[in-house]
């Protein structure tokens, strides 16, 4: 499939269905932002054209697709023959740090019961906001707490709120102005090398849950007034656009600065 990696309107197709085209040579001219580009095959052969000249087109929206003449240059994907497992999160003590674990393992995608998981996030964000005396460091956690932010209860509820924030946001970001294929298609690139974290990062994408987790902790910024300690990271939320997160974003603009 021929694609335009970029939202903009489709001004004109450089070709006629049915036609041959060589590789290297534009099939299609894109207005974005008040310039003209050209998009370019990296194959040769024959196009079929499958979108209307002089309409808006979305960012991975496909225009044509190609039949090469060298059909080895087409990589066809292992089919997964098996349903996405629910990953199910391990178990964890009721106390800090198994608050601590729960909340961590919901940004990581992992899966609870539904009937369940809401009130299992209220009770571990209620035990961190509640019983941050223990030192983060001494909890033998799955990432590092900067010895800065572990000083007292406070700094502890302000670094934990802040990095499950941010998580949440590093994860939605790169899905939020732009189709999910493209998205998906540029984390594929930048982690070439370690194919399993796009995996990780999609499971987390998926995961209904951590909206939840993201509501209960800004529920707690909003009962502490810690708005000031968080601004950076409320902000950034706030700005997101896509409509599964109206909620969190509302709750995140109604905070007074």
């Amino acid at each position: 499939s021929l694609r335009t990696t970029v939202p903009g309107k489709l001004v004109r197709y450089l070709v006629h269905d049915g036609d041959f085209i060589e590789s290297g040579h534009a099939y299609a001219e894109i207005e974005v932002m008040k310039m003209i580009l050209q998009l370019k095959t990296t194959l040769s052969g024959t196009v079929t054209l499958k979108a209307l000249a002089g309409t808006a087109v979305p960012a991975g929206k496909v225009l044509a697709s190609i039949e090469p003449v060298d059909g080895s240059q087409i990589v066809h994907p292992d089919l997964f023959e098996h349903p996405w497992a629910m990953t199910e999160p391990p178990t964890v003590a009721p106390n800090l740090k198994g608050a601590i674990k729960m909340l961590y393992n919901v940004s990581q995608g992992y899966h609870y019961p539904p009937d369940t998981v809401e009130g299992e996030i209220k009770a571990a964000v209620n035990e961190i906001s509640i019983s941050c005396y223990t030192p983060l460091s001494a909890l033998g956690l799955d990432f590092e707490v900067p010895a800065a932010e572990d000083v007292d209860n406070k700094s502890r509820l302000v670094f934990l709120i802040k990095y499950f924030l941010e998580q949440y946001w590093a994860v939605e970001a790169p899905f939020d102005t732009q189709h999910e294929d493209v998205a998906l298609l540029a984390l594929c690139k930048t982690h070439a090398t370690d194919l399993p974290v796009v995996k990780d990062i999609m499971s987390s994408h998926y995961s209904n849950d951590k909206v939840l987790l993201a509501l209960a902790l800004v529920a707690i910024v909003e009962e502490k007034k810690l708005m000031p300690q968080v601004k950076g990271i409320m902000e950034k939320i706030a700005q997101l656009q896509n409509f599964r997160h109206n909620r969190l974003v509302l709750s995140a603009k109604r905070m007074p600065r």
